[in-house]
């Protein structure tokens, strides 16, 4: 072998050398770039996983409020139908007095007719004895 030969292969092997060195290099830069992103992207998702657990307590503590705002308004919708049931019994016994003011004309009305012929005039044809 040559002198020439040999620094050729030691120049090629160096070379490779130098390319698998600068590889790995390069894949464990690749691998702490990825442990970074993946810890920055886990520490974002548990402050979002917080953000949510409030929020789901905040939710919480309002579907407890409607639920109470929902109750009270049926017991303010119950007594609206209990006064609703008052006021129609109130507007029958006001029909029912209305109707027996009607009769009650017409009863005075057959009272004014038979009053006005007792005391009408007195008859001329007949005299008092």
């Amino acid at each position: 072998m040559s002198a020439e030969m040999i620094t050729t292969l030691c120049s090629v092997l160096a070379l490779m050398a130098m390319l698998v060195g600068a590889f790995a290099w390069m894949i464990q830069r690749m691998d702490g770039l990825h442990e970074r992103a993946i810890s920055h992207m886990d520490a974002g998702f548990a402050q979002v996983d917080s953000r949510f657990l409030q929020v789901d307590a905040r939710f919480a503590q309002v579907d407890e409020r409607f639920t109470q705002l929902n109750d009270q308004l049926g017991a303010v919708h119950d007594r609206i139908d209990r006064v609703n049931d008052r006021i129609d019994s109130v507007h029958e016994r006001i029909d029912e007095v209305h109707e027996r003011i009607d009769g009650m004309r017409g009863e005075l009305a057959e009272v004014k007719i038979g009053v006005a012929r007792l005391e009408g005039p007195v008859p001329r044809l007949i005299l008092p004895r």
